[in-house]
């Protein structure tokens, strides 16, 4: 029996959804009216031809779990843990059956799935459930963002986000955004420039006077090589907080990366006209 078949983990019994773990999660799994956030690959088993990708569109795709896609996702995603990756083969009686779905799918296709878990959530009956599960995460963030643990504090305020994604309203605004603010700072400790940007914009665009988003935003800025956003951003900040130290120190920062980066454009010009 080969390595492969070894790892084979039947999903339903006849066999026609069946797995092999890539990579291991933890925790719980996902059970039917769950919400669940996942990267996948689609491929056609017969030849390997990709035909969707949410990694393609670096964009995570989020459903209900048996509601709104084929059987074999459901089945299959309900038997992992969060972080786990798996590749999924799905008969086309769990997929699109005979009929396919065309130009990508041929009817009767073999389907082959390169999942990963995210996240997922219990579905709210209500928006004030959402908001306590939303506030729980951010409660337990907190003391692992204290301890240094700081890309385990943001898979948890990802999961506040998560949990407020189908609530509307004030209440759901302002807890969304401490989640976002918090988010910002945290993955600049990890620095990821890119994600500490996005939640300070995101926060900038409903408090556009935010002294911590904007704080943030030039960091990131910064860190990115945006020195005239970063500029910017910076006058406002120390036009909005009256010259804070916070932002008098990152203007200390802006100036020795401005200053690097002519040092740079100076060494390229002298080499171009050499």
């Amino acid at each position: 029996m080969s390595e492969a078949e070894q790892q084979r983990i039947n999903v339903t019994e006849d066999g026609k959804v069946w797995k092999t773990i890539v990579k291991e999660g933890t925790g719980e799994c996902p059970k039917e009216g769950d919400k669940a956030k996942v990267h996948y690959v689609g491929t056609l088993e017969s030849n390997g031809e990709k035909f969707d990708s949410s990694r393609d569109r670096d964009e995570p795709f989020e459903f209900t779990i048996g509601s709104g896609v084929i059987q074999g996702w459901s089945l299959g995603v309900a038997t992992m843990k969060v972080g786990e990756r798996s590749i999924f083969h799905i008969d086309s009686e769990f997929g699109y059956g005979e009929s396919g779905s065309p130009p990508k799918i041929p009817g009767g296709a073999t389907l082959v799935f390169d999942i990963e878990l995210l996240s997922f959530h219990s579905s709210f009956k209500n928006k004030e459930e959402a908001i306590t599960a939303a506030n729980k995460f951010s409660d337990d963030a907190r003391p692992l963002f204290r301890d240094g643990k700081f890309a385990e504090a943001v898979e948890l305020y990802n999961n506040g986000i998560d949990a407020l994604s189908d609530q509307w309203g004030k209440e759901v605004d302002e807890c969304k955004l401490k989640l976002q603010r918090n988010l910002s700072i945290a993955y600049a400790r990890c620095q990821n420039w890119k994600e500490s940007l996005k939640n300070a914009e995101e926060v900038l665009k409903k408090e556009a006077n935010d002294p911590k988003a904007l704080l943030r935003k030039i960091e990131a800025e910064i860190n990115l090589e945006n020195l005239e956003v970063a500029r910017q951003t910076l006058e406002k900040g120390l036009s909005v907080t009256k010259n804070d130290p916070a932002f008098v120190a990152m203007r200390s920062k802006l100036e020795a990366a401005e200053k690097e980066a002519r040092k740079r454009e100076n060494a390229l010009f002298k080499k171009m006209v050499a």
